[in-house]
This record gives C-alpha cells, structure tokens and sequence, in this order.
C-alpha cells in the first residue's frame, strides 16, 4: 500500500511499481538483476525508471507522504542526507545521461544520488524524504 496511492493515472504504471515494491521487499538493498533475475522482468522495471511518464519523485510520492507521518508518530527524526555515486561503467555504452563520476571528470560513467533519509532517534529507518539524481552534463571520452 505504501506506493499504491500516487498521482500516476495510468494504470500500468501504477501496477508495475506496486509490484517493483512488493518484489523488493523482500530484499530491499538487492539489486535489480537480484530481486528480478529474468529478462523480462528486468527489463520492464528499466523500462519503467526510464520512462518520463513516471519520474522518481512521482514513485515515491506516497511513500514520502507515509514517511512522513511516521516522522510526526516519533519525538524526533532525523533526516540524513548522504551522495552516493552509482558506478554504470558497464552500462555506459547502453544507457544515455551518464557522466563521468570519477575525480575531475574521469573514470567510471555513473550518476550522483543525493538522498534524504528519515531515521528515528533510535536508528530505525523511517523511509526516504528525497532522491535527486544529478545527470551531470555529459563529458566527451
């Protein structure tokens, strides 16, 4: 339920990210050849990150307003900003809008991941407040 109710109205969508969310439930720091190992699969949680209809902060719309109440449930939250950089240098010849992450614009292709995340005073995660990945412009090879 946590990312059933968003502001999506095609229907598709909305399935496949209700079911991206159930499947990762299980394993939510797997990654995407984990938690969908088949062809299919996979390519349809790509297909779906990558498409402009369905923005990462239209799929986690619902999840940041739940976050949110479970913060107001705690007498204090914290939120916690990390940058990670995502390495994608295998994927560099296949996937448009990766820059080069490494010191001074060299090295592995990749995107920057700024997150926000909401944590108990007690170290229990509450959920993500925000991501914002930042497609660096692209520098020649």
């Amino acid at each position: 339920m946590e990312f059933a109710s968003n502001s999506i109205t095609e229907p598709r969508i909305r399935r496949r990210i209700v079911g991206m969310a159930r499947a990762w439930e299980t394993g939510p720091g797997d990654a995407v050849s984990v938690v969908f190992p088949g062809k299919p699969e996979k390519k349809a949680v790509y297909r779906l990150l990558s498409n402009p209809r369905s923005h990462v902060n239209d799929l986690l719309e619902s999840h940041r307003t739940a976050t949110g109440q479970r913060c107001r449930d705690e007498d204090t939250a914290l939120a916690i900003q990390d940058t990670t950089m995502l390495n994608c240098s295998g994927l560099a010849e296949s996937v448009g809008g990766l820059s080069k992450i490494g010191g001074g614009g060299s090295g592995s292709y990749g995107i920057a991941a700024h997150v926000t995340l909401a944590v108990s005073a007690s170290g229990r995660a509450l959920g993500v407040l925000e991501i914002n990945a930042d497609f660096r412009e692209r520098v020649n090879r």
